[in-house]
């Protein structure tokens, strides 16, 4: 029996023997949206207060994040299908800045990233990468009530007089759910924001679209300081095809955006096995072994207990950030992690 496993850009080969009992599990496929720019024209222009937000502030620059552009296949006709409804909704402003998020934008493939999206960008737009980094680029925005973390967002963002957030909406082994509220609190983030948020996460259970609901209202606490004018969310099957488009507050267009994400990634088993390889599921999801383990929750639900797990993935940028190397090399459970972590915090743990 052969297999081709994504891995990287490309697959790998996998060759099994016939007298193995092997069951096959593939996401579920989504049928592509005919036509995307109408889709999101309609998405936009739905929205009344959008609409009043826009005729308000004729002329003024318009700030439209995308976060984590690498997760989206079709990006580049996403954001001209958004730029071009902006335009037909008598919106004046030549002046649009499109503001990158990634979780590490010095990594090789942001980087691979921003050059395809300049090539791509319609004249009328221009675009710079978050730097959570530089405090110059930063608002204070001051202290989340109930944590007391410090609250700093990207300046060009909370200053802007239209904001407007992409992001996709994925399972996430670490947070319950990526994109969201969280590309707004951690995406936007500074450095310290992005810290404490990171670290905060650890004193929560999470699994693939069961998010705390303690360290949601946290992220919607935070992103409260500067709310968005509008959260445009997509959903995409493993394929990259965009299965959905909706658009609206963060909270009404993440509800009903996960629904959709959890229904194409649900795959049924019809027993534990003895063992389980696991795709991370290629160029996106497996640059760093970080990114790949989210795959590794699929393999637990596959195996019964004490089997094993191979996981396939390409990490061509090596294992993932400085925390997650620590506490993978240095502790043998989840308990040594969290002490590790409440004592000596790095992202990644």
């Amino acid at each position: 029996m052969r297999l081709e496993l994504a891995f990287g850009k490309g697959f790998l080969p996998l060759e099994l023997e016939m007298h193995h009992k092997v069951e096959t599990v593939t996401p579920k496929s989504a049928e592509r949206i005919p036509n995307t720019a109408l889709t999101i024209h309609q998405n936009i222009a739905s929205h009344s207060s959008f609409r009043t937000c826009l005729q308000e502030n004729d002329g003024e620059p318009i700030t439209l994040v995308i976060d984590n552009p690498q997760r989206i296949v079709n990006i580049q006709e996403i954001i001209t299908g958004i730029i071009e409804t902006l335009g037909t909704l008598n919106h004046s402003s030549r002046d649009v800045l499109v503001l990158v998020t990634f979780d590490n934008p010095n990594s090789k493939r942001s980087t691979q990233t921003v050059h395809l999206l300049r090539k791509a960008l319609p004249p009328a737009a221009r675009l710079k990468v978050h730097d959570p980094e530089n405090d110059n680029l930063l608002f204070f925005a001051g202290n989340e009530p109930e944590s007391n973390i410090p609250v700093f967002l990207s300046a060009e963002y909370v200053q802007s007089s239209i904001k407007m957030v992409v992001g996709s909406i994925m399972q996430s082994a670490f947070t319950g759910v990526a994109g969201g509220p969280f590309s707004i609190s951690h995406g936007l983030g500074g450095g310290k924001t992005r810290y404490y948020l990171d670290k905060a996460i650890l004193q929560y259970e999470s699994a693939p679209f069961q998010i705390d609901p303690q360290y949601q209202s946290l992220l919607y606490s935070v992103l409260a300081f500067a709310p968005p004018d509008l959260c445009l969310n997509i959903v995409q099957d493993f394929k990259g095809t965009t299965a959905h488009i909706t658009a609206g507050t963060v909270e009404d267009t993440t509800r009903e955006s996960k629904q959709i994400a959890r229904d194409l990634s649900s795959t049924p088993l019809k027993k534990r096995y003895d063992a389980a390889i696991v795709c991370a599921g290629g160029s996106g999801f497996d640059v760093t072994l970080y990114e790949a383990c989210e795959s590794l929750y699929s393999g637990f639900l596959a195996t019964r207990n004490g089997g094993s797990i191979l996981l396939v993935a390409e990490c061509d940028e090596g294992v993932g950030p400085t925390g997650f190397l620590d506490a993978l090399s240095t502790t043998r459970s989840e308990h040594e992690i969290r002490i590790m972590a409440k004592n000596h915090f790095k992202p990644g743990m």
